[in-house]
């Protein structure tokens, strides 16, 4: 039985690789495989040590970020327990507020240490800048009531409801955002959501009161942007997901009484029709220009696209459970749809080509099957702290590099379209096309292929390839 070494050997290289919780280790081979393993193990064994320490400092930085949100929590409480309603006390709750905005909304990072320390500062500066007798003071058993003669009018603000439509927005995005941590919705489509409402309070008036959502209003936004439509500045899909993004708004503030009435435009006729039309493809030309001059992860990337109908995101979350090398398989819910019970779980039969590049490819640690050359997610998104959404795909930059090098300017998920067409103008496979897309099936007959025909489908699959030239 051969010897079972801990890092990898790269012959043409003479050195030994590690990927070690993101990071890519090097280690010299000087003397040959196995008269340098020890000396290299006995290398990485200390950067592991120091990678390590530095994982345990972070952790230790994101417990005190989170220790400072709920010391700031804490204080609110107080406020609400123990202090009077006045005006000293207000301008105490919205400095907290602005304090924990700002933590919630910094990126964890390097700078959480300091976050932290001054967060402990700020709160024990406002405690002595609006300092609170209590409401009651004892003396021998006895309380004596010590409010104030005159308190403040109006409702406090941890009590006061979204009065105008920049705070309704932002508190409609609060809300959102918890499905997007439960997996209900994804960043992207929340960011979609925030830039259509953030046109919509434009053309209200940021700063206008919710007396503004009413019929006339929203049947003017309508009209504008349809005329958007008209004169080439939207395309329809755009436009249809903006007035969409209207009417979530309008129902979810009336849900939680922001709102008294449903204004009647959005009842009937408030959207606008998209025209089925033929779907974009990539031709076979295109595809054996762009396989023949890509890199091998840019060949995988277009293999996965066509063999298993992925899309970016799909690749980014490929797990290595989901990948069977030995059986050549990817068994999977597709990523976006994978929450809803309905939706099947395909097994996709991947294609000579496929399987030999992810072989070569799959990483090494981690969960996912896929990474950086750094070890990170190949896709990335955090939130910037004016709540917009921050991306990085490196599946985009990769096919854009493609894309220039070729001159075929076809976006990467026009693959996923292109191999369903293919599959649909099949008589034999055409049925197999939702379980390619991985949507759920619509009718018993749909469900049937979807669960007992796998052999059919790996059929439909092998046929797919047979339609392509990978040279």
């Amino acid at each position: 039985m051969g010897r079972e070494y801990k890092l990898t050997w790269k012959p043409k290289e003479q050195r030994w690789r590690k990927v070690y919780k993101g990071k890519h280790l090097s280690f010299s081979g000087e003397g040959g495989k196995q008269a340098s393993y020890a000396r290299a193990l006995r290398e990485f064994q200390e950067q592991k040590r120091v990678i390590d320490e530095a994982t345990r400092k972070q952790e230790v930085v994101a417990t005190k970020k989170l220790g400072a949100i709920e010391l700031i929590e804490q204080e609110q409480i107080r406020l609400l327990s123990r202090q009077h309603d006045t005006a000293e006390t207000r301008e105490h709750w919205q400095d907290l507020e602005r304090a924990k905005a700002r933590l919630l909304q910094s990126p964890t990072g390097a700078d959480d240490e300091s976050l932290w320390v001054e967060a402990q500062a700020q709160i024990k500066g406002l405690q002595m800048v609006h300092f609170q007798l209590p409401k009651v003071m004892k003396h021998k058993g006895q309380e004596f009531d010590i409010s104030p003669t005159k308190q403040p009018d109006g409702e406090p603000p941890w009590a006061r409801p979204a009065s105008d439509l920049h705070a309704l927005l932002q508190a409609y995005l609060k809300d959102r955002r918890r499905q997007v941590e439960i997996g209900e919705l994804s960043m992207a489509r929340l960011d979609n959501q925030r830039q259509h409402l953030s046109e919509l309070m434009k053309f209200l008036g940021l700063g206008s009161g919710l007396e503004k959502l009413d019929n006339p209003s929203l049947t003017a936004f309508r009209d504008h942007v349809l005329q958007q439509v008209q004169d080439g500045k939207l395309k329809n899909r755009t436009a249809r997901d903006r007035l969409h993004s209207v009417k979530q708004i309008i129902s979810w503030a009336f849900d939680r009484e922001m709102i008294e009435n449903l204004p009647r435009c959005l009842a009937r006729g408030y959207s606008i029709r998209i025209a089925t039309s033929e779907p974009e493809t990539v031709t076979t030309e295109e595809i054996a220009t762009m396989f023949s001059r890509g890199t091998d992860r840019q060949k995988l990337y277009l293999l996965l696209g066509l063999n298993c109908g992925f899309t970016n995101s799909d690749i980014s979350k490929l797990a290595k459970s989901e990948v069977d090398l030995k059986k050549g398989t990817i068994t999977r819910k597709r990523s976006k749809t994978k929450s809803f019970d309905s939706v099947p779980v395909v097994v996709y039969h991947l294609w000579p080509e496929t399987l030999a590049l992810l072989s070569r490819e799959i990483a090494t640690d981690g969960d996912l099957a896929l990474l950086t050359e750094k070890g990170n997610q190949l896709i990335q998104q955090t939130w910037n702290t004016d709540g917009t959404l921050r991306k990085n795909d490196t599946i985009h930059s990769s096919w854009v590099r493609l894309q220039n090098a070729t001159g075929v300017k076809k976006a990467h998920k026009l693959l996923r379209k292109t191999g369903s067409s293919v599959l649909n103008s099949s008589e034999q496979f055409s049925r197999f096309v939702k379980v390619y897309l991985g949507h759920a099936p619509s009718g018993m007959a749909e469900k049937h292929y979807a669960q007992a025909d796998r052999a059919g489908f790996q059929k439909a699959l092998a046929w797919l390839r047979t339609q392509f030239e990978f040279a």
